[in-house]
């Protein structure tokens, strides 16, 4: 059975379970308040409603994330709010939610439960040892039934595994397409991310300018006057020219090297020269505690995906050394269908600057190619840092 089908169940069985009680309580409090409405205290009581289904749909959000491999983004602020189309998308995938659960378990039961029961009931005739399946499963009339049974059963869970799959796959549709964020919104946040990428992209362009000013064209210049000096003492001192000329060569190799690491800056060579896999590899190896790395990407990668999720986990693990005291750190980057999905976790002190020029500024690098980046480092905690990129 694939590894997707245990995740399946799980999360249509649990829509059942987490749909009924939403319903209960939100239905139940929304008639408490709207009958008292016509006194002061159904006011505070329909607030407080609203407010909990806020905080029911986030939590519905971070169920999906976890089960269908999938980030909701909230498509609202802090505050509920009663004009905010999101808070009343978030109300009726609520309410929805347990109708359409029960459906789900039905399809569980139709799909996994029935064909395992008579799977089992079969296999404990064929070997002899019925045990308790006969008095709550089929009478079997002989061994010939009882296979024919076990065949159909096996025939049947293959094609049950596509239903539940398939009905998974549905309702995290709806569910990105219902308490996620709306176009508008999307388009919204793309447009400030842009902008703050334009201004990111400007202090990038004068670090280079400056980068190259005080560390490469200083070395080039002192290699031309190291070089003249050689060239008008070549004829009478020798010696003084040699000298010259070991200096100017000297100088060379740094300014190779400093013009390296500008262009490293920029875009890592070895993603180009040597692929993904191996280039989080380097960034692993040289991290001072141990890396857990797992790369499954299927292959390459569009070039700007690639350097984009290196240049966080490159952040991630200089984090890691400078700052966490961390003894262990696990990397995962994977693909899940169409997504790039990188995660990072480390047993640090926490406390990890969300908002500075690294991964605030990679955050909305993220979100500038229609991903998203979600940073936890709570203090005295462990950091996890996941990032999800669009690679179709």
């Amino acid at each position: 059975m694939s590894a997707g089908l245990w995740r399946a169940p799980a999360l249509l069985l649990s829509s059942f379970v987490v749909g009924a009680v939403w319903f209960a309580v939100l239905a139940s409090l929304l008639v408490l308040g709207l009958f008292y409405s016509v006194i002061v205290i159904g006011v505070p009581i329909l607030v407080g409603t609203m407010v909990l289904w806020r905080a029911a749909a986030q939590y519905e959000r971070r169920r999906i994330a976890a089960l269908a491999g999938m980030r909701l983004a909230p498509p609202h602020r802090l505050l509920a709010r009663a004009g905010d189309p999101a808070t009343w998308r978030d109300l009726l995938y609520l309410l929805m939610l347990f109708p359409l659960g029960l459906i789900e378990f039905l399809i569980l039961v139709l799909a996994l439960a029935i064909p395992v029961g008579l799977l089992a009931a079969s296999v404990s005739y064929l070997l002899g040892a019925p045990g308790p399946w006969i008095r709550v499963g089929p009478a079997f009339g002989g061994p010939a039934e009882a296979a024919l049974v076990a065949g159909i059963s096996l025939v049947w869970l293959v094609v049950g595994e596509y239903l539940i799959v398939g009905a998974a796959r549905l309702h995290a549709a709806l569910a990105r397409n219902l308490p996620g964020e709306t176009g508008a919104q999307r388009i919204a946040a793309l447009e400030a991310s842009r902008r703050r990428i334009f201004t990111a992209t400007e202090l990038e362009r004068y670090r280079i300018e400056r980068d190259l000013h005080d560390g490469v064209q200083q070395r080039l210049v002192a290699l031309a006057l190291d070089l003249g000096m050689a060239r008008e003492k070549l004829a009478t001192q020798p010696e003084q020219a040699q000298s010259l000329l070991d200096a100017a060569h000297e100088q060379a190799k740094r300014a190779m090297a400093e013009l390296r690491d500008v262009v490293r800056g920029i875009h890592p060579a070895i993603l180009t020269d040597r692929g993904f896999d191996a280039a989080l590899s380097v960034v692993a190896a040289n991290c001072p505690a141990p890396v857990d790395l797992t790369v499954e990407t299927g292959g390459r990668l569009p070039e700007v995906i690639e350097a984009t999720a290196y240049y966080l986990v490159t952040e991630a693990l200089t984090n890691v050394a400078k700052h966490s005291s961390a003894t262990e750190v696990a990397v995962v980057a994977r693909r899940v269908d169409d997504r790039l999905v990188v995660e990072i976790e480390d047993d640090g002190v926490g406390n990890a600057n969300v908002s500075g020029p690294g991964l605030g500024g990679l955050a909305e690098r993220f979100t500038a190619l229609g991903g998203r980046l979600e940073v936890s480092s709570p203090s005295g905690g462990p950091t996890r840092i996941c990032g999800e990129l669009p690679c179709a």
